[in-house]
């Protein structure tokens, strides 16, 4: 299976002004690589799902499909050339609402088949599962960090 990384980042909604160029993007949500991202993290400003990205917001929603939040948590209104979004405070607080104290992995062990039909795999392997587990878990906390704060979320994929 081929890796999409997917990058949540806390930004001030009050400051904030969208990336217009590729360099801004990596400035603000670097790749696992890039420059910045190990302090991005340990300021608590970042988290990176690496090759299971998109998992984390498909488990949310399968999971959860009436709550809705699940539908918010992967943000419409796509820079289809940056491959970037925006999730707004408002939003987050709902996400995080959601996810702070929700059995993730419940969630992912009863969500197993399904997530894995809607990546078109025959099945999920336990290593696969517990790491959409763990990036959920730092998404879920990096949410509840940002709503307390009434930061946004900027989200980054890298395919």
């Amino acid at each position: 299976m081929g890796g999409v990384d997917v990058f949540w980042r806390r930004v001030s909604r009050d400051d904030f002004v969208m990336p217009g160029s590729m360099a801004e993007v990596r400035a603000l949500a670097p790749h696992f690589a890039e420059d910045g991202y190990h302090e991005a993290v340990e300021a608590g400003l970042l988290v990176g799902a690496e090759a299971f990205g998109e998992m984390v917001p498909a488990l949310v929603k399968l999971a959860a499909p009436d709550h809705p939040a699940s539908r918010l948590f992967w943000p419409s209104g796509w820079d289809d050339d940056l491959m970037t979004s925006m999730v707004g405070a408002d939003d987050v607080r709902e996400i995080s609402d959601l996810l702070v104290g929700s059995p993730i992995e419940e969630w992912a062990e009863r969500c197993r088949g399904a997530l894995a039909a809607e990546f078109y795999l025959p099945e999920l392997p336990d290593e696969i599962v517990e790491i959409v587990v763990r990036d959920a878990r730092e998404v879920a906390d990096l949410f509840a960090a940002a709503a307390a704060a009434g930061d946004a979320i900027f989200v980054r994929v890298v395919a």
